[in-house]
């Protein structure tokens, strides 16, 4: 997505390795790569350049194994 002239790209990645992630890559290069990124777990904020003014909420993403960032389960 681009915004205020900053692209920026948001991954969700139910099965990293370090578990349930949500990452936030900016900053890129000419050759599709950047240089700069923010990854959390699920649950955790994801704070998008102030240029955005919003915060995605993370906690109700679904997870590997049923369960997700707010307690819960749910079968995916």
């Amino acid at each position: 997505m681009t915004h205020s002239g900053r692209d920026v790209q948001m991954g969700i990645d139910r099965f990293d390795a370090r578990g349930a992630m949500s990452t936030l890559f900016t900053e890129s290069n000419e050759d599709g790569t950047y240089k700069r990124y923010e990854a959390v777990p699920f649950g955790k904020p994801l704070t998008l350049p102030a240029s955005f003014d919003v915060a995605p909420a993370t906690d109700a993403f679904p997870v590997r194994g049923g369960t997700h960032g707010s307690g819960g389960t749910r079968r995916v």
